[in-house]
């Protein structure tokens, strides 16, 4: 999983071979390694800017994207304390959109 600048992404959208899809974030299920990973990330992140990774959670969920064709999953999370946002990008095979019965309507 790789981190990214806000630059990054916009480069990444803008891209004539590249479409963003906005997902809800209870549609999306996690690959156990990506879960591991993303709270690996909230605690350094936590501990960097000298708050609880709760405080780092908050907005974790907030905005997500699907990155067309890569099949890459955007997550774009807010850091109020560094004000700034934080990009987290989950590869492929790392993620998946829910069942509809399970997804929210």
């Amino acid at each position: 999983m790789n981190t990214n600048t806000a630059e990054d992404i916009t480069r990444q959208v803008e891209h004539e071979d590249h479409a963003a899809h906005r997902v809800h974030p209870w549609d999306v299920e996690f690959s156990r390694s990506a879960m591991i990973t993303i709270g690996s990330a909230v605690k350094q992140i936590a501990a960097h800017l000298g708050v609880s990774p709760k405080a780092v959670t908050k907005g974790m969920f907030g905005e997500m994207y699907w990155m067309e064709p890569s099949n890459r999953l955007m997550l774009v999370i807010p850091v109020p304390k560094a004000e700034a946002d934080m990009f987290v990008e989950i590869p492929e095979g790392h993620w998946q959109i829910r069942e509809r019965n399970q997804a929210t309507q």
